[in-house]
């Protein structure tokens, strides 16, 4: 019988499965780039990098490996640093504590979900994403009106019924079909 002949695979030092973002965080790990507890990124000579970072993005390290580049997010390095691979679980994430990108001390990263992330963003930052996502939806987050009866609304008040008139027959105030008939509320509404 002939022996099968084992042939060395490209990324042999990562693991098979991974993101080319996840693959190259192990690259960098093993060629020696680190965090340390204090938040200094050093590279593999141990010379701290500085980190800067446009508009709020991640900052990150590049590393070659087989011609091949990758932008490693420091933030998730750290993690890896001070986690190892409890980082690549699923559902879990990196959590910058105080809201600070460029912050990657150990004091200030942690693993955790989706909503425990949303929940270290400060309190204004929450409440001005939520209404930016109730704006997008063009309707009031407690919408109660089908396309339908919107259209009827305006064309009621189109034909000259008051506002109060046609509030009474649907229970709500004069303010709120004002705002239908004005298309501030279901605006999509043609």
């Amino acid at each position: 019988m002939f022996k099968k002949k084992r042939t060395k695979k490209l990324f042999s030092k990562t693991k098979p499965g991974l993101s080319k973002s996840n693959q190259g965080l192990l690259i960098a790990y093993r060629k020696g780039y680190r965090v340390t507890e204090n938040g200094n990124i050093l590279n593999p000579d141990g010379k701290e990098l500085s980190l800067s970072s446009s508009s709020g993005k991640y900052p990150t390290v590049s590393v070659m490996e087989n011609t091949i580049s990758y932008n490693v997010p420091v933030h998730r390095l750290a993690a890896y640093c001070f986690f190892g691979k409890e980082l690549f679980r699923q559902g879990l994430l990196v959590r910058h504590l105080n809201g600070n990108v460029l912050d990657v001390r150990k004091s200030n990263i942690a693993l955790g979900t989706y909503t425990q992330n949303s929940m270290d963003r400060p309190m204004y930052q929450r409440t001005r994403v939520a209404s930016t996502g109730r704006q997008a939806q063009k309707r009031p987050h407690n919408a109660r009106f089908s396309e339908d009866e919107v259209r009827l609304i305006r064309g009621r008040r189109e034909k000259g019924e008051t506002l109060q008139s046609i509030a009474t027959t649907y229970g709500v105030s004069r303010q709120t079909i004002n705002r239908i008939v004005k298309r501030i509320a279901y605006s999509d509404v043609e």
